[in-house]
């Protein structure tokens, strides 16, 4: 499934294009093309439904024939080996941002790098604390990986129950995506991307849990018509697009379509997927948790050295913030992400899961 690899690595992509789209909006790019990076922030739902689906796919044959204490705490170690070397070290070296705006007598923001906010971060708390701003200080994307480890927790201690129940699966879905979208109406939250301090882990956790149940349904169906995931395929990406084309707000139906679509893919086999099975998107998708959880540290330091204004960029600028994105990112999975979880795990880890 190197597709799917490919794939995470394409909505990091986005990720990092919608924090620049204020760059790139004043280009007339075409609304039909602009609309992917103006919607971005959407990219981060479907890696929480995917990051769903893989664990699933990875350790849920596991937890249901051995739910035991020891291979809980194996895959929380596994899990913590995966995210936590490149946190801390990318938090670490967000340090160098206020000393720099120290140094050159430059406002720091007050109140938003503070050494509590700090402290919650490299702790990924940050989501933790319900209706706080912690999510947004210093290194703002890892937000979604404070979401994450909540999810690899619920998912350890509930894996084996949820496995003896998997014929409830679509119910289970169903439920989960109405109770997120009712929790956005009570708020007030307009788009998925309103209120993270309050609906956040809502958000990332309830994503998680439709991955498992696409896991779920997906091992139920893989044998069946391939034409089928095609159509599925197809429609849901249509409609996706057709939406996010024509309302301004109120994308609670993203969610529901990205289930579709990956679960398309998953029941079919086609030039999609041989195109994403290419060297460079494959590179891409191993770098893409580098790339997201580094490129605002990078573009704070492109913006302070190389732009005189943070709000309009050259095309020579775009480019080349976008390359110093992918190098660093390449640099630090290979030489944090790689040894820094194979080192946890065979430290910590035992080798039976």
């Amino acid at each position: 499934m190197n597709y799917l690899t490919s794939i995470r690595g394409i909505a990091a992509f986005f990720v990092v294009l919608y924090h620049i789209k204020h760059w790139l909006v004043a280009y007339d790019v075409p609304q039909f093309i602009s609309i992917f990076f103006e919607k971005g922030y959407l990219a981060v739902d479907f890696f929480f439904l995917l990051s769903g689906f893989i664990i699933s796919f990875n350790y849920m044959k596991h937890f249901s024939s051995n739910d035991t204490w020891q291979a809980k705490k194996d895959f929380i170690i596994k899990r913590i080996a995966r995210i936590y070397p490149l946190h801390v070290f990318v938090l670490l070296s967000y340090l160098s941002i206020p000393l720099a705006l120290y140094l050159t007598d430059r406002v720091v923001p007050e109140g938003a790098l503070t050494a509590e906010s700090f402290f919650i971060k490299l702790m990924l708390l940050d989501l933790w604390f319900i209706s706080s701003d912690f999510w947004s200080m210093w290194n703002t994307p890892s937000w979604t990986i404070s979401g994450e480890f909540c999810a690899y927790l619920a998912f350890a201690f509930t894996a084996g129950f949820i496995a003896k129940f998997r014929r409830y699966a679509v119910i289970a879905l169903l439920v989960s995506l109405s109770i997120t979208a009712i929790a956005y109406t009570v708020i007030g939250a307009r788009s998925l991307g309103d209120n993270i301090g309050d609906l956040g882990l809502l958000r990332c956790v309830f994503g998680f849990f439709n991955g498992m149940c696409l896991y779920i349904i997906h091992y139920r169906l893989k044998d069946k018509e391939i034409a089928f995931g095609k159509w599925l395929f197809c429609i849901s990406f249509l409609s996706f697009y057709g939406l996010i084309l024509n309302t301004t707000a109120n994308h609670f139906y993203a969610p529901g379509l990205f289930f579709c679509m990956l679960l398309g893919l998953l029941l079919s086999k086609g030039p999609i997927h041989r195109l994403l099975e290419l060297k460079p998107f494959i590179w891409l998708g191993d770098i893409s948790y580098s790339v997201y959880l580094s490129h605002t540290f990078l573009l704070n330091w492109f913006v302070m050295l190389l732009m005189e204004d943070s709000q309009n960029a050259s095309i020579f600028n775009i480019f080349a913030y976008i390359a110093i994105v992918l190098i660093f990112s390449t640099m630090c999975y290979q030489l944090v992400e790689v040894p820094g979880r194979r080192l946890i795990s065979r430290k910590f880890a035992s080798k039976g899961i």
